[in-house]
């Protein structure tokens, strides 16, 4: 086998090793493929983490439709039956700091998450407080938002947390949160022989909706039939088109604090619709 090592920060490293482990515990129920970790190390400075060598191939509606079906199996795997919004990747949090937020990396970026025994949050109350908030000083600083733009996703923030927006988990999913990916966008999914495989996750408790949404911000290939072959396995809840723009407001705040430039406007421009 051909393999790969990466490098990075070491919490950026761990959190990643967690979450393919995770993910891979899917795949055998019919879970979509994982690339292989093979071991990881890390000091202060430095983590990583060696994993297979992937080839690449052309993707195809086929394999795009299988890799929508299995991506619904991994959404709804959960052993314990109770996975809540913002849980951790299995192993990340100690239980002795259960109800505060101990952050895993996204790139150079914390992303919130919390211990398993953490009290149950909303959807909404969930997406406000980490996903959507953190980033919104970064973004202003930066100057990827105005002080209009950035009260207008803090008023969008309220509305989330009355429970406007909350919508049912698709019907394979039967605990509150959803096994997500985390970054799944277009980059994420490698399609190889095997059909697409997930790589480089930050796993942990979310809506559905939010991954497959995060396909759609950098165009994903053929993702009208990765929908497609969600849909036939695991339908979709009513309104889900609709909700797209919300569930991508995350990867693009996000971007937004990371980058600046026109990150911020495009924020806005899919939050809109919901103001």
């Amino acid at each position: 086998m051909e393999t790969f090592a990466k490098t990075g920060d070491p919490a950026e490293i761990w959190g990643e090793a967690l979450s393919l482990a995770e993910l891979a515990e899917a795949t055998p129920s019919g879970g979509a493929p994982v690339v292989a970790l093979l071991s990881t190390a890390a000091d202060h400075d430095r983590g990583i983490l060696r994993e297979e060598r992937l080839r690449s191939v052309r993707p195809t509606a086929v394999a795009a439709r299988e890799f929508g079906a299995r991506l619904a199996r991994t959404h709804a795997w959960d052993p314990t039956g109770h996975r809540i919004f913002g849980q951790a990747p299995g192993g990340a949090a100690d239980p002795s700091t259960a109800h505060r937020s101990r952050p895993i990396r996204l790139g150079s970026w914390d992303l919130p998450v919390v211990p398993a025994n953490s009290p149950a949050r909303s959807f909404g109350e969930f997406y406000a407080a980490d996903r959507i908030e953190p980033y919104l000083r970064p973004a202003r600083d930066n100057g990827a938002l105005e002080a209009s733009g950035s009260r207008a996703l803090e008023q969008l923030c309220e509305r989330l947390r009355t429970g406007a927006f909350d919508s049912p988990q698709p019907a394979l999913v039967r605990s509150p949160a959803a096994l997500l990916h985390g970054d799944l966008w277009s980059g994420n999914v490698m399609w190889t022989e095997r059909g697409g495989v997930l790589i480089d996750p930050v796993s942990h408790g979310g809506h559905a909706e939010t991954d497959l949404a995060t396909l759609t911000v950098f165009r994903a290939p053929f993702v009208e039939d990765i929908y497609a072959g969600y849909n036939e396995v695991s339908p979709l809840a009513s309104g889900w088109q609709h909700r797209i723009g919300l569930h991508s407001l995350h990867i693009l705040i996000l971007h937004a604090a990371l980058f600046g430039g026109s990150y911020g406007a495009e924020t806005l421009a899919a939050a809109r619709p919901y103001l």
